[in-house]
C-alpha cells in the first residue's frame, strides 16, 4: 500500500481498535447509557458511527471511480505525510457540539450487536476501497462534506478516524458520568 494511504488507514484502524476495546468491556446495561444531560445512548452512538462510515464509503467509492473514469485520477508520487490534513476539523467543528444531518441520526431503538456487525462491515468496505485506491493521488480527488465543504479523499479517511475518536471520547464521558459513586470500588 502506498505510504500516504497506509498512513491514513493506519490512523483509522488504530482508532477503531481503541473504540472496540472500550465497547468489548461494556456490560449489557451500559449500552443504553446516555449522558445525564441527555443525548444518544452508547448503542446509538455506535449506530451513528456505522451510518457515517457507510455513507462516507459511498462517497469515497463514487469519487474514486469517477476520477478514474474521467481521467482526473493520477498516480500518487508524493510521500509527504497527510496525517495533519484535518487540523481544521479538530480546531473547528469538532471543538464543540454538532448537529448530525437527518440521514445519519440513529433510530431510538438500537440493537448493539447488530450495530457492531454493521460497523465491522463498514470497515471491511473501507479496506476494500483502500485496495482499489492504492497508488492513486487521493489529494486531488474531492467530495463535499455537509459541514466542512470539499475534502480530498485522504481527508475523508482522516475525518472518519477523527469523528470516531470524538465519539469514543463521548462514550468514555458517558460511562464515567453514569458510573455512580461505587465505580471502581472493590
Amino acid at each position: 500500500m502506498h505510504t500516504r494511504l497506509r498512513e491514513v488507514i493506519t490512523i483509522a484502524e488504530e482508532t477503531r481498535r481503541e473504540l472496540l476495546a472500550v465497547l468489548d468491556a461494556l456490560r449489557a446495561e451500559q449500552w443504553s447509557a446516555a449522558a445525564p444531560s441527555g443525548g444518544w445512548t452508547v448503542a446509538q452512538i455506535v449506530a451513528h458511527l456505522q451510518m457515517v462510515e457507510s455513507s462516507s464509503l459511498r462517497a469515497l467509492f463514487r469519487t474514486l471511480r469517477d476520477g478514474v473514469k474521467a481521467g482526473t485520477a493520477r498516480a500518487e508520487d508524493s510521500t509527504e505525510s497527510v496525517a495533519d490534513a484535518m487540523e481544521s476539523y479538530i480546531a473547528g467543528p469538532a471543538s464543540g457540539p454538532m448537529v448530525a444531518p437527518a440521514f445519519i441520526v440513529p433510530p431510538g431503538d438500537v440493537n448493539p450487536q447488530e450495530e457492531l456487525i454493521k460497523l465491522a462491515d463498514a470497515r471491511a468496505g473501507l479496506r476494500t476501497w483502500a485496495a482499489e485506491a492504492d497508488g492513486i493521488a487521493l489529494g486531488g480527488l474531492t467530495f463535499p462534506h455537509p459541514i466542512m465543504g470539499p475534502l480530498n479523499l485522504y481527508q475523508w479517511v482522516l475525518f472518519l478516524a477523527l469523528h470516531e475518536r470524538r465519539h469514543l471520547s463521548q462514550i468514555q464521558r458517558i460511562l464515567h458520568d453514569t458510573a455512580g459513586p461505587s465505580a471502581g470500588a472493590s
